[in-house]
């Protein structure tokens, strides 16, 4: 069973003396699996000079390992001038100090006397302390997809399955059964929905796909002003045609209002240039309506549109090119009892393609693309922001240091933010915020400190998420950024407590 391995170091006792003073100047080499340390990921601890009675003050180290892994601890006497002197080591089973545990158990305190090595000749004498805890690691391997997707879609259907749509140049969706742990061809679409698409659900349970690319490569690319619809109460009726908008769209951003109206805001057309407009498609009758254009005439697309607790939607980030200097800082915010938008307040961090979450009355924005150009001071940055938009005070604060362009979601009291880059390095991290972390306020003054969750099992770049059963579904994505390889694997992150 894969998980988290924590070593806590406090002390030796009595070691052998190694130096012309009879002291010794300890301290250890620590790693999991293979016996040969030179190949090992090690860490080091600090060493204690003129001691043979070290005392490291609970220095910790924290490993990825299996259950039936082995943690090796060599301790050694450093000397500045020729090599270091070996002082004996610990050799612990992790199976054998907690077994093959489906939970987390109590960490576990071992003072034990050190052990030679075969290998090495050399006289050893007295004990390590250690505290070694095995956290299982809660990501569980799920039935692969049939098709490998990217940018793709997840929606709930009911309790026990999850429909992908779009990701690929295939028409085909696929049906994720949590009780048999299967994947099953879903109605095909009319159109295959290769990128950019959306897909939002209606209060009576009909999902609505929202144009998107189709086809592949430069001159095959279409970008798509046409939508379809599923019943998720009868999915065995498929998808079937509805009026398309008024101008082709992809990377554009769409909200469900309240009233079961589509808001579409901006977005990539035809020309692969970013549009300044908005369409709303009036549910009731089947039709879109024309809205007019964006605030200040300013086109963007990767933005966000955010359902705000009056009935407002929030449009936020997002870039008007796809160059770096693109980024946006402004944003706007469109009233439908006026049917008109406003300039909103600006940002304190440029974001595109960024991903986020709700909470009551606050909007938590982690950052999208890791690179952007700073045009007031005319320079290139990496942007690590959390930041949280307050409703009621029309503010947003910094809040956090956070990867960029990872998946989030709320599930249960937290919110899980997964995998990211930093400086074009992808992350196998999941970070958690419990939602009461989160100021009520933006009167705060200091960050927001996440706590590192269960380390991923994998390298994917922007998979899909969705919740179900207490298990966050991880599906799909690319496998290698570079080469942009979609991937169909699926994991399951099971119900995690901190």
């Amino acid at each position: 069973m894969l998980g988290q391995l924590t070593v806590k170091l406090i002390s030796g006792t009595d070691l052998a003396p190694k130096d012309k003073n009879g002291k010794s100047d300890p301290y250890c080499m620590i790693w999991v699996g293979d016996e040969n340390e030179i190949k090992a990921n090690k860490r080091k601890s600090k060493v204690k000079k003129n001691t043979l009675n070290p005392i490291w003050k609970n220095q910790v180290f924290t490993f990825t390992a299996n259950s039936e892994d082995i943690l090796r601890i060599r301790v050694w006497d450093h000397d500045t001038f020729s090599k270091d002197d070996f002082m004996g080591q610990l050799v612990l089973p992790i199976d054998g100090y907690f077994g093959d545990y489906e939970e987390c158990k109590e960490a576990r305190l071992i003072e034990m006397e050190l052990q030679n090595d075969a290998n090495i000749k050399t006289k050893i004498s007295g004990s390590l302390t250690v505290e070694i805890a095995f956290k299982p690691n809660p990501w569980k391997k799920l039935a692969n997809m049939n098709f490998k997707r990217y940018n793709h879609k997840l929606v709930n259907i009911d309790e026990e399955n999850i429909i992908a749509i779009g990701g690929n140049t295939e028409i085909h969706t696929e049906i994720y059964n949590s009780v048999t742990n299967t994947w099953d061809f879903g109605p095909s679409l009319q159109v295959p929905r290769m990128s950019g698409h959306t897909v939002n659900t209606l209060p009576d349970n009909r999902i609505i796909v929202i144009g998107g690319v189709s086809g592949v490569g430069p001159t095959q690319q279409q970008v798509q002003a046409t939508c379809e619809m599923l019943d998720l109460n009868d999915i065995n009726t498929g998808w079937t045609t509805i009026a398309d908008m008024n101008q082709n769209r992809e990377s554009h951003a769409a909200t469900v209002l309240p009233n079961g109206d589509i808001l579409v805001t901006g977005g990539i057309g035809s020309d692969k240039m970013s549009l300044n407009t908005a369409e709303i498609y009036r549910s009731d009758i089947g039709v879109w309506e024309v809205l007019g254009k964006l605030p200040d005439d300013f086109p963007r697309f990767g933005h966000g549109s955010y359902l705000l607790d009056d009935g407002r939607v929030l449009l936020l980030g997002g870039s008007y090119t796809r160059e770096i200097d693109g980024a946006l800082k402004s944003t706007a915010i469109y009233c439908p009892e006026e049917g008109n938008f406003q300039v909103g307040p600006i940002a304190p961090i440029f974001s595109t393609r960024s991903t986020s979450v709700q909470l009551e009355g606050k909007i938590i924005l982690f950052p999208g693309s890791n690179w952007y150009h700073d045009r007031d001071n005319s320079s290139t940055k990496y942007e690590n922001k959390l930041i949280v938009f307050y409703q009621n005070q029309n503010e947003f604060k910094i809040a956090a240091t956070s990867p960029a362009v990872g998946t989030a979601i709320v599930h249960g009291n937290a919110i899980y933010h997964i995998g990211g880059m930093v400086k074009k390095r992808l992350q196998k991290r999941t970070l958690i915020i419990q939602n009461t972390l989160i100021p009520d306020t933006p009167n705060f003054d200091r960050y927001i400190f996440p706590e590192n969750g269960p380390t991923c099992p994998f390298d994917l770049y922007r998979p899909s998420v969705a919740a179900m059963n207490g298990v966050i579904h991880v599906v799909g994505g690319v496998e290698n950024k570079d080469a942009m390889e979609h991937s169909n694997v699926h994991w399951g992150l099971l119900s995690y407590v901190i």
